[in-house]
């Protein structure tokens, strides 16, 4: 607003000022109209200066003024389209079941392998340490067969998605190699497991 009051006391100022900054406006409804490309507020046809943001105003009449204005609105609404396909896919990729995005790699490497794999690892040899070393129960007994059932039915979901995930894996490729073959060695680990879990069940049934 004070350079529109400064540019109509002193005309001189308003030329020199606005020259070398005007901005091509859109006059995509011919000479009739005319609107700041800043703020986009209509303006008087005679008006140097944006009267809302107090931009100067530079006047383009014809088609060249259509064009440019056509131009612009293209670009401005094929970027906002591409910004709203990229957030519906962002929210897409979001989404979705915790188990299954797990099994399809997509929290990344490292967090899928240490994480999802190595921690709950431990996690379980923990639970299985605390309950050897309680009292010996039959409480204690099925409390620990189903825990190493669930821990099985879950490295049946981790083992598959640390693989895919190496296979996402964009960084060295040593480490990617690396993670397979840990992937290997949970197999067997996991073999060994389902069949401590079936002596468990015979001896709960003896």
């Amino acid at each position: 607003m004070w350079l529109g009051a400064l540019a109509a006391r002193n005309p001189r100022y308003a030329r020199r000022q606005a020259a070398p900054t005007r901005a091509i406006l859109s006059r995509a409804y011919g000479d009739d109209h005319m609107f700041c490309s800043r703020c986009g507020t209509e303006a008087m046809p005679d008006a140097s200066f944006c009267a809302k943001c107090g931009s100067p105003l530079a006047i383009e009449r014809g088609p060249r003024a259509f064009a440019s204005s056509r131009s612009r609105h293209t670009n401005v609404s094929q970027f906002l389209n591409s910004e709203a396909s990229t957030n519906t896919n962002d929210g897409q990729g979001d989404g979705g079941w915790f188990f299954a995005r797990l099994f399809q790699g997509d929290y990344g490497l490292p967090k899928t392998f240490w994480l999802f794999g190595i921690l709950v690892w431990i996690v379980h040899f923990a639970i299985d340490a605390a309950l050897l070393s309680a009292t010996r129960s039959s409480a204690n007994h099925t409390i620990g067969v189903i825990v190493d059932a669930l821990f099985l039915v879950y490295l049946l979901i981790v083992i598959p998605g640390t693989w895919n995930a190496a296979n996402k894996y964009e960084g060295l490729k040593l480490f990617s190699i690396l993670a397979k073959l840990i992937c290997v060695v949970w197999l067997i680990l996991l073999a060994g497991l389902a069949f401590l879990i079936v002596l468990g069940l015979k001896g709960g049934m003896l």
